[in-house]
């Protein structure tokens, strides 16, 4: 809501701002205003749609937010948020590349399960915004690096399925992602309880993208197993494809 500022959000603000101060959440409140501002001016389309004028506030914008959030209390610079705030406008701004893997760093240091501090960082290495594939999955195994004496592998694949789901215009297949890495997130993910339907689903479905045939049809059977809807549905191009016979 704070990042499509309207008159009831700038009076929310500047309400919650007299209240509170320095103190609590106000700060990034702001923050959060000032960079909806920006993409506001520089728009969602591709970048030769943005005026020279949206270009100037675009910036100003993100640089007010960055301030914003530099000025805020040592409580508010522990919380998640913050960080998640900071990395959007680091991968955004030339001048803050250097500060990028550090804030990254830091941040999944306070918060190793708080998956927005990784998508947030992959989805702007991505090659639509001037990255890599090879970047998003170093970031991918960051976010295992950083879980795996609790989670296993699991979180590999958790941040490839939000990146696909989320921000990702494109396939596994065309990722850098480890298939077989991949497979054994899915294992560990399971083994610890945490899978239902969706998830099975949802990795069925990366499974189907990447051809591995035994791989979608375990997934689907497993997902099969807590469908309690057994009404008709419209035809599943991935379900064709795990159980056929030719």
């Amino acid at each position: 809501m704070l990042t499509e500022p309207d008159r009831p959000v700038y009076q929310l603000v500047d309400g919650w701002t007299k209240a509170k101060g320095e103190a609590g959440y106000a700060k990034l409140a702001q923050a959060l205003v000032r960079y909806g501002e920006a993409w506001r001016a520089r728009g969602s389309g591709t970048s030769n749609t943005v005026t020279p004028e949206g270009w100037d506030i675009y910036r100003r914008k993100l640089r007010e937010a960055d301030q914003l959030l530099d000025s805020a209390s040592d409580r508010l610079k522990q919380t998640g948020p913050w960080y998640v705030l900071k990395l959007r406008i680091a991968y955004q701004l030339p001048e803050l590349k250097g500060s990028r893997d550090k804030l990254l760093e830091a941040g999944s240091d306070l918060w190793p399960e708080y998956i927005k501090i990784y998508t947030t960082a992959a989805d702007f290495s991505l090659p639509k915004w001037g990255g890599t594939y090879k970047e998003a999955d170093r970031i991918a195994r960051l976010a295992l690096e950083k879980n795996e004496a609790k989670w296993g592998a699991s979180w590999y694949a958790i941040v490839y399925q939000q990146l696909f789901k989320f921000q990702c215009e494109c396939t596994i297949a065309e990722s850098a992602a480890d298939w077989n890495l991949m497979k054994r997130a899915f294992r560990d993910y399971e083994a610890r309880g945490r899978a239902n339907e969706s998830v099975y689903r949802a990795y069925a479905g990366l499974a189907c993208k990447m051809r591995d045939r035994a791989e979608t049809r375990r997934l689907l059977e497993l997902a099969d197993k807590l469908d309690t809807d057994r009404s008709p549905a419209s035809p599943d191009p991935c379900r064709e494809f795990a159980f056929s016979t030719t």
